[in-house]
């Protein structure tokens, strides 16, 4: 078996604010940086680049390379920030894209209580299992895992790839195609002419007040013809006076009467 090359061993640490290593090899994309990192336990190191990282399905950025350094520190602070999220269990960690929920790592659990990502190990991963079940998943018109499990199991398609069901199979397009609207509830009385029923409702008071000092409006809805009134006023005890005034207006129009006047209850008529 070959030994585990080190640089492909990267802690995921919560601790830590910046990603870090001190092997040049794993560094893509180096680039000259200078300045200094320091420690828990107070003691320095001399930043001498910075560059990008494979994590399997996609990359750490600004990884710094310090002079020096043993270990490789995955920073969960600026993972989350590069757009990802970490979810930790007693087990494993995994590391997933926070707009798609794919799986980009797995740092399993050490018997020394760290998780450790294996970035060698991530990458042939998901290059032969978990791409190509979400190639087919999305290829097949986003058909539910454990129907894509059943058909590759009972042989149906033709040179249909080994499908594994991912640890977290949400996929953000079958979220947003799943979505359904709740239909509005039936109405309990359909009204038959204009101001059978009126819908009133008082808003304020409004921290911006009007050219005239009103802070607060009320709006008249007619239940048959939607037709809508707007009034303003200073105060809020001005409502039932406001309502008498409107009530004469359309009545004299409409040469009707309203028969059913409907509000929240919100004591604006009572209000002095």
């Amino acid at each position: 078996m070959k030994a585990q090359d080190k640089g492909d061993l990267w802690y995921v640490d919560s601790g830590c604010s910046k990603h870090m290593t001190g092997d040049k090899d794993t560094l893509l994309n180096l680039n000259k940086h200078k300045g200094k990192v320091t420690f828990g336990d107070n003691a320095s190191g001399n930043i001498l680049g910075k560059g990008t990282v494979n994590l399997g399905k996609d990359k750490a950025k600004n990884v710094l390379l310090v002079e020096n350094w043993k270990p490789s520190l995955l920073s969960v602070s600026q993972t989350c920030d590069q757009g990802h999220i970490c979810v930790f269990d007693s087990l494993k960690c995994e590391i997933r894209r926070k707009d798609s929920g794919k799986l980009v790592g797995t740092a399993p659990r050490t018997p020394e209580n760290v998780y450790i990502l294996n970035t060698k190990l991530n990458e042939e991963c998901h290059m032969n299992l978990v791409d190509e079940s979400w190639l087919c998943h999305r290829r097949l018109g986003h058909i539910n895992f454990d129907n894509l499990v059943r058909v590759d199991n009972l042989g149906e398609v033709r040179n249909l790839p080994k499908i594994t069901k991912p640890s977290n199979p949400m996929c953000r397009h079958c979220q947003l195609g799943k979505q359904t609207r709740i239909r509005f509830k039936t109405k309990e009385y359909k009204t038959s002419k204009p101001l059978e029923l009126v819908h009133t409702e008082l808003y304020g008071p409004t921290r911006t007040k009007s050219l005239k000092g009103e802070s607060y409006f009320m709006l008249f809805i007619d239940d048959f013809t939607r037709m809508a009134w707007v009034c303003f006023l200073k105060e809020k005890s001005e409502a039932l006076n406001k309502f008498k005034a409107f009530k004469t207006l359309v009545e004299n129009e409409k040469e009707t009467k309203i028969k059913f006047p409907r509000s929240d209850n919100g004591g604006e008529f009572t209000s002095k």
